[in-house]
């Protein structure tokens, strides 16, 4: 919620925006909880042998307390899940979930999904992101810190949702189509999407267009970037939500791709901080052997 300190670390810490939910919080307790469990167990006046044992037996205990964490369905029932929201969606081309909000409530705690004596279940619903897992764009979308500029754009057909969908625990999901614009459109004129995957969507031109702002019915972002034929050029807003590019007459491709700059910052820290904790191990182990022999030749 607004003012909590999530929202807060949300806008302040660095890096917290790239990541999605529940990453942005898990790999900074994650590197915390190591930190903490590393510099504990160095501190234990034990033997190696002690040390291992005592790290085997944590790995143990904490595989037996995953078993019951999400998911808590089985494969099996998970694939008839995924089965049952592809004939629910199919046809579908963007859809948005009005019934977020309820869903959450009724699924926030995960042991209610395996206990439900029905097998409808959250994914069924339709929640915003699973509609992904069976090839089908979201427009929704889930987000824990909602930005004030897309929460408030409730205008749907222009943002080139096909079907709205609402859920209830008694009907289950319920898809309404939307006469709604192209995803693509330079003008009035629709672009057809030629390839596309999770960071990447490449537009195909007609032949002979007088050029003009293209706009991409998606969310502008950090990390995402825009080449005409090849040559990177800026993003601008539309609408103050969607990408627009000012393409030039005769151009004959757009691309956009994520390519976030903290992400491969981050990843050559991590590299390089790798290298130098094993440089010194590496160096550490063999000022140990070096003591132990000039002591013992002494």
């Amino acid at each position: 919620k607004s003012g909590s300190l999530y929202t807060a670390a949300f806008y302040v810490l660095p890096g917290m925006k790239t990541f999605h939910d529940p990453a942005r919080f898990l790999h900074l307790a994650s590197f915390a909880l190591a930190v903490m469990a590393g510099r504990g167990l160095d501190s234990l006046k034990a033997r190696d042998g002690a040390k291992l044992a005592l790290v085997c037996w944590a790995a143990v205990d904490l595989a037996l307390f995953a078993r019951t964490l999400n998911p808590t369905v089985s494969q099996v029932r998970f694939d008839a899940e995924v089965s049952r929201l592809a004939n629910s969606l199919s046809g579908a081309g963007r859809v948005w979930n009005e019934s977020e909000r309820p869903i959450w409530r009724r699924f926030i705690d995960y042991r209610a999904i395996d206990s439900d004596p029905e097998p409808l279940s959250v994914l069924s619903s339709a929640v915003p992101n699973t509609p992904l897992l069976v090839g089908v764009r979201d427009a929704g979308g889930y987000e824990p810190v909602r930005r004030k500029d897309y929460d408030g754009f409730t205008d749907r057909k222009r943002a080139g949702v096909t079907d709205t969908l609402r859920w209830n625990r008694v009907g289950g999901l319920v898809r309404s189509h939307v006469s709604g614009s192209p995803r693509a459109t330079i003008g009035d004129e629709a672009i057809p999407i030629e390839r596309e995957t999770a960071d990447r969507v490449e537009l195909l031109l007609p032949t002979g267009h007088s050029g003009g702002a293209l706009v991409l019915r998606d969310v502008v972002a950090p990390g995402w970037h825009a080449a005409i034929d090849g040559s990177e050029v800026p993003i601008r807003r539309s609408r103050g939500v969607f990408r627009r590019v000012d393409v030039p007459g005769g151009a004959k491709r757009v691309n956009f791709w994520y390519a976030p700059t903290l992400v491969r910052i981050g990843l050559f820290l991590s590299l390089l901080a790798g290298g130098v904790l094993a440089f010194l191990s590496v160096v550490g182990d063999n000022a140990i052997h070096v003591r132990t022999f000039l002591r013992r030749r002494s």
